[in-house]
């Protein structure tokens, strides 16, 4: 994730994994593995503000992605902080990336956010979809 481990912690004490997640404030590991970041123009401002997403299907309906991240901070009870604006201001367009690497460091499955274009901000694997991928890298050995 790409914020400070504290604000990792908090995350999870609401959206629990059976997994190990990374905290990465200054997103090097983003970089390292190319998981997309982009820089928010006019053009890239514009189509945000007409996609509509739903990610968690906790939303009434769907909103544009900045309104929707307000709203479910809101039902999280999640407030920013100083540091996460500060990486916000930083990395302001960080997408994030799952990967399921074996212990010789080679990465099995990997599935990156928006795959599919911004109507997939927010949307990130369940758990039961990493143990499910996990469970198939172990039966295909």
């Amino acid at each position: 994730m790409n914020t400070q481990p504290e604000r990792a912690r908090l995350y999870f004490r609401y959206h629990p994994t059976p997994v190990v997640v990374l905290a990465d404030p200054e997103a090097r590991t983003h970089r390292a593995f190319a998981v997309p970041s982009f820089e928010v123009d006019e053009t890239v401002a514009a189509a945000l503000a007409e996609a509509r997403i739903n990610p968690t299907g906790e939303l009434s309906r769907p909103l544009a992605p900045l309104e929707a991240n307000a709203v479910l901070n809101t039902l999280d009870g999640f407030e920013l902080t100083e540091a996460d604006q500060a990486i916000v201001q930083a990395n302001p367009a960080q997408l994030t990336g799952h990967f399921l690497i074996d212990r010789n460091g080679i990465v099995r499955w990997a599935t990156l956010e928006a795959e599919e274009g911004l109507s997939g901000i927010g949307k990130f694997p369940t758990p039961a979809d990493l143990l499910g991928a996990a469970r198939a890298l172990v039966e295909t050995g």
